[in-house]
This record gives C-alpha cells, sequence and structure tokens, in this order.
C-alpha cells in the first residue's frame, strides 16, 4: 500500500482518526479542512481573556476500544474526565440528573486531542474544496476559484456532514449520494456569555426540556479551563431553525433572558454561533462507506450512530476498509 495517495476532506475527529491510521501504514495523506482550526464540532472560542467550548460540551466512551484510546489521551494529558454535577430542568423545577456516565472533555480545549502525532500529514487549512475530477483514475481537487489545490489522489475521503458530502459526490456517485440524502441533520444556535457575577447553583450543566433552551453550562467548570466566569447555551434545533435567520443579537437577547429566567444570572452580550449541522436526527449505522470503482470512501458519525465515539469509530471503520 506504500505510495498510496489519499485526500480527505474534513479535520474533525473522524477526518483525523482516518488520516492518522493511513499514514501510519505509508500512505501519504493530504488533509484539507475549510475552518482554520480542527476538530469541527470539537470547538473552543477564545476572546480576550476568556475561552468556551460552543461545539460538542463533552464525550462519553462505551465502546472498549475508544475507550482504551480515552485512556491514552488521558495520559498524555489531552483529555480529562469531567465530575460535573448535571441538573434536568423539567415542568417548571430543577432535579439532578441520575445517569453514572462518565463524561470526558479535552484539556484545555476540546480539540486538544486532535492537534497531536500529526507530523506525516499534510494539512491544508482554510482551504475549501468546490469539486473533484478524477482522470485515468487518479482524483484533482478544486478549490472554490475552480483551481487545483490536490492532484493525482488514488482516493477521495471524505470526513464531512452528510450534506457537505452530498453536494461533492453527486455528479459522480448516485448511490453515495443517496446515502448522503437519507440522513438529516439539524441546526443549533450557540451563545458564549460571560457572567456579570457568580451565583452559586446545584449543577455545573443543566438539560433543559422546555423553552428555547436544550443545555446550558457553567464552562469555566471545566477541567483545565482559565479566564472570565463563562457560560454556554444550546437552543433546541427547533426553536434555532424558526429563529436561523434572525439577526444574531436578536437571538443572543432571546437565550440571554431565558438564560436569566433559570439561573437568575445575567451576563455581558453574548458572542453567537451557528451550527448548522449540529446533530443527527436519524444517524445510520453502517461504519462508514467505501465505493471502490469511484475510489470515494465516506466517514463522519452521522453514519456510526452520531457522536464524538461514533465519529472516531467512523475514521477507523473507514481507514480499516481500505488497508483491507
Amino acid at each position: 500500500m506504500n505510495n498510496k495517495k489519499a485526500a480527505i476532506i474534513g479535520a474533525g475527529m473522524s477526518g483525523i482518526t482516518l488520516a492518522r491510521c493511513l499514514a501510519k501504514e505509508g500512505w501519504e495523506i493530504d488533509l484539507f479542512e475549510k475552518s482554520r482550526g480542527l476538530g469541527g464540532r470539537l470547538s473552543t472560542r477564545r476572546g480576550d481573556g476568556w475561552q468556551c467550548d460552543h461545539g460538542a460540551q463533552y464525550f462519553t466512551a462505551r465502546d472498549a476500544s475508544f475507550l482504551s484510546e480515552v485512556q491514552h489521551w488521558i495520559h498524555r494529558g489531552w483529555v480529562a474526565p469531567w465530575p460535573a454535577s448535571i441538573g434536568i430542568y423539567q415542568e417548571g423545577s430543577f432535579r439532578p440528573s441520575t445517569d453514572p456516565i462518565q463524561r470526558y472533555v479535552g484539556t484545555p480545549r476540546m480539540n486538544e486531542m486532535l492537534q497531536h502525532d500529526l507530523e506525516s500529514i499534510r494539512i491544508h487549512r482554510q482551504l475549501r474544496i468546490s469539486s473533484m475530477v478524477r482522470e485515468d483514475k487518479r482524483w484533482t481537487l478544486l478549490d472554490d476559484a475552480y483551481q487545483p489545490v490536490g492532484l493525482g489522489f488514488h482516493v477521495v475521503l471524505l470526513a464531512l456532514p452528510a450534506a457537505q458530502a452530498g453536494q461533492l459526490v453527486h455528479k459522480h456517485s448516485t448511490s453515495l449520494f443517496q446515502t448522503t440524502q437519507s440522513v438529516t441533520m439539524t441546526p443549533s444556535w450557540a451563545a458564549m456569555c460571560t457572567a456579570n457575577a457568580t451565583r452559586d447553583l446545584e449543577w455545573d450543566a443543566l438539560f433543559v426540556n422546555e423553552g428555547p433552551l436544550r443545555w446550558i453550562c457553567h464552562d469555566r467548570f471545566k477541567p483545565g479551563r482559565e479566564g472570565s466566569d463563562t457560560w454556554l447555551l444550546h437552543a433546541t434545533a427547533e426553536w434555532s431553525e424558526a429563529h436561523w435567520d434572525d439577526e444574531p443579537a436578536k437571538v443572543g437577547a432571546d437565550l440571554q433572558n431565558a438564560f436569566l429566567a433559570l439561573t437568575g444570572i445575567t451576563t455581558d452580550a453574548p458572542h453567537m454561533h451557528r451550527w448548522l449541522y449540529a446533530d443527527i436526527a436519524n444517524p445510520l449505522m453502517l461504519g462508514s462507506v467505501l465505493e471502490s470503482e469511484s475510489g470515494i470512501g465516506l466517514c463522519g458519525d452521522w453514519l456510526c450512530g452520531g457522536k464524538v465515539q461514533g465519529a472516531w469509530l467512523s475514521g477507523r471503520d473507514l481507514a480499516n476498509r481500505i488497508l483491507s
């Protein structure tokens, strides 16, 4: 398999896991990411004296192989258990969550475990791939200006949300396009708020089962965090979709008011982010998909049950399909 060239589009958990697995076996890897940072929804926003995890809030490890990898990350100092007190708000009252599951976070940022062991991988940041062309069983990638940015790839592997993968494969594979169209991904507005004053609460994070919010979290209380007293507010998919085109300032004020009603805590004007592909309504259980005749593969949490664990398992599954 030496001297094989792979283009991987998307540098989230699944894409980086896939890249590491193939590079370890001698593949030549180019990893393309449209954003400045790595990690996708494993994101932490930083500002003047503050930081806040505004995407994935934590992850769990139920699969034995993923749990082993998490223990490796903990040993390296990239991940820590999060012994959070979690609450639930429903029908006008609070109660503690009795779920005993262990939660983990990256330290000091959610994507820390993705920043290492990348020495043999060429990473192209802030580069959006708009289309792909295949000639003589080799792939060329084109940027937004339709200029070649990568040549001679044996395979193109898409570690992207289903809709974004569909945009790239629809001209090349009816089967893969249909797979991407079978999944519905849901949005979420995120508000990152700096508190004006600290107030003691019985919980560090709260699942909210009514109103515009679905989750709030005292980000400052996560392991390894520094800076101002920040809170993360995630809106529900339904509310986010209904208010998707509203002005960010208006959305932020609405979520602030909902947070104030729940906690009594006032905050400064929030920093806002729109996650178009925040979650998966109907994740598949395919692991990954590899179409040998076209040389296109798909991986991502949407193909493997969702969540961070699903993304890691999917990236590894696609690597195993290619290597076998």
